[in-house]
């Protein structure tokens, strides 16, 4: 009989549906002390997609490496499925950041020092170096702007420069930045009264 297996556009699909529980819980106040379920639970949404996305290529490397090989190929992770994931880091970070400036679940659930935004900005520079090799891994604009919607939603104190830094990398990528991008860059310098850099960033739009 056929065996019927999953391929990256599963993980893909499960991965994206993460995403949605977060906007939902997000939507539906899911900080508010009063309801549940914790932020605790978005953050647990976000580690399993990451990990959803290394399971994709665990996958892969396990399968084999034959580039004619149709079914292997199916396994192997692009740029939309990296995507997937920065949408949804995007979305959960800075969702319960302390003053430190990292996310304060982030070291409990996935044993890692780094906050979210920081995350999806490793998963994007990974992404710009297998585009070098594989054009499939080329981010697009999508790709760019769920780093910096990270950085301007993470409490990270260093997250206007990091954002300003993903602006940059995206616009000497030839990848032309759109409204959005911008918007989400100076929000980050705004959040943290950086009104001289956010003034400096506003007039290159015009």
């Amino acid at each position: 009989s056929r065996t019927v297996r999953p391929n990256k556009h599963t993980f893909t699909i499960v991965i994206r549906a993460h995403g949605k529980v977060i906007q939902w819980l997000k939507k539906n106040n899911y900080n508010d002390k009063n309801k549940q379920p914790s932020s605790s639970v978005v953050v647990h949404a976000a580690t399993r997609a990451r990990e959803l996305h290394q399971e994709l290529w665990d996958l892969y490397h396990a399968t084999g490496n034959e580039e004619k090989d149709l079914t292997i190929l199916s396994l192997r992770p692009d740029a939309v499925s990296s995507t997937a994931v920065l949408q949804v880091l995007a979305h959960t970070s800075g969702c319960a950041g302390d003053d430190c400036g990292c996310d304060p679940y982030c070291d409990i659930l996935t044993n890692s020092s780094s906050c979210f935004a920081e995350q999806a900005e490793q998963i994007l520079m990974e992404m710009i170096h297998l585009s070098a090799q594989d054009v499939n891994f080329t981010p697009d604009v999508t790709s760019y702007e769920a780093v910096l919607c990270a950085w301007s939603n993470s409490k990270h104190p260093d997250a206007a420069q990091r954002a300003a830094h993903i602006l940059q990398s995206m616009m000497e990528s030839s990848t032309m930045p759109t409204t959005n991008c911008y918007n989400r860059v100076l929000e980050a310098h705004v959040k943290r009264c950086s009104i001289e850099m956010a003034t400096t960033l506003l007039s290159r739009t015009e």
